[in-house]
């Protein structure tokens, strides 16, 4: 066994020669994403959809406060579910489950006056340097 940088003595292991083959001039492979995910899906952990997320948040936001402790202190409770839980539950609370609604459900839809400046008139060369006449007649 080495005992550390410096300390391996002879009789521990085979120096290297040239060209050993033990020699890995690559270094250690990247861990890839796709790595990880076939670990995960090797361990039974499957990803979460769309609609599982949507449900799991609207059904964060139905639930007490003390229950909602609970299911935040339970350390085999899912991330999503821990990390949402202790932000509902943190001074941003409002915050959050304004930011949860709207990725469930979607933002409100906005009025938006789409006719600024023109009158209901197209926009045109001819319409803009009229625009520009009366502007610099009214200054």
């Amino acid at each position: 066994m080495s005992k550390g940088y410096g300390k391996i003595k002879s009789e521990e292991g085979r120096p290297f020669v040239k060209n050993d083959p033990r020699i890995n001039r690559k270094g250690r492979p990247r861990k890839l994403v796709t790595d990880t995910i076939k670990k995960l899906k090797d361990d039974g952990v499957q990803p979460v959809s769309k609609s599982d997320i949507k449900d799991i948040y609207l059904s964060l936001i139905n639930i007490p406060i003390p229950e909602l402790k609970e299911l935040v202190k339970d350390d085999t409770e899912t991330v999503l579910v821990r990390i949402v839980g202790k932000n509902i539950l943190s001074g941003r609370g409002f915050d959050i489950i304004e930011s949860m609604l709207d990725r469930a459900i979607g933002k409100a839809t906005q009025q938006v006056n789409k006719d600024i400046t023109t009158n209901g008139k197209d926009i045109s060369l001819r319409n803009l340097i009229d625009f520009e006449k009366t502007k610099s007649d009214t200054e």
